[in-house]
């Protein structure tokens, strides 16, 4: 809904808002005032060429996709040598929890929900290319709760528990050209 992109504008970054959902697009346009794009997760190499930016911010997208991995390696592939990417994603061991609450009625979805692990963030993004550079978890409980203070909190003090969150958040750096010898 361009949080982050709003957020990138106003600290003076050239952002390209994109979605697969073009009402999306045109919502974080109209409120951010960036270049938005209708654009496939698992297609934007296609759409966008390799080497095309200096970042890539992803917010709880590559779970909606029917192939996370592949999402992963998309965003990589269009970022250029040294980029970067913010990559936040829920962590397989709420994925319970999520469909329980869902086929109770709590929270109405329907589309993919492919969560993912630590592990295979992990391990993806080394096939990647990529370096973590920083890693964090998010919500240590149900952020529906209304106790955002604690669980700022919790987010800030508990990183040790960060493998128990509800939420993967990953900075990585995509690794540098080598030269051919």
């Amino acid at each position: 809904l361009g949080f982050f992109s709003e957020r990138l504008v106003q600290r003076g970054a050239k952002v390209l808002a994109c979605d697969i959902g073009p009402s999306l697009v045109e919502k974080t346009h109209q409120r951010v005032g960036c270049a938005a794009e209708v654009a496939d997760a698992l297609r934007l190499a296609e759409h966008f060429g390799a080497d095309h930016f200096d970042g890539v911010v992803s917010s709880e997208c590559i779970e909606h996709t029917p192939d996370p991995v592949e999402a992963i390696r998309q965003m990589v592939q269009v970022i250029k040598p040294g980029g970067f990417l913010s990559l936040s994603t829920p962590n397989l061991l709420w994925s319970p929890l999520v469909k329980t609450a869902t086929w109770l009625g709590m929270r109405p979805f329907d589309g993919y929900e492919n969560f993912t692990s630590w592990r295979r963030m992990r391990r993806t993004l080394g096939e990647c290319d990529t370096v973590i550079v920083r890693e964090r978890g998010l919500h240590l409980y149900p952020f529906q709760l209304p106790l955002h203070r604690l669980s700022t909190w919790c987010d800030r003090h508990l990183q040790s528990l960060r493998f128990l969150m509800a939420n993967i958040c990953v900075l990585a750096r995509k690794q540098e050209s080598r030269s051919a010898s």
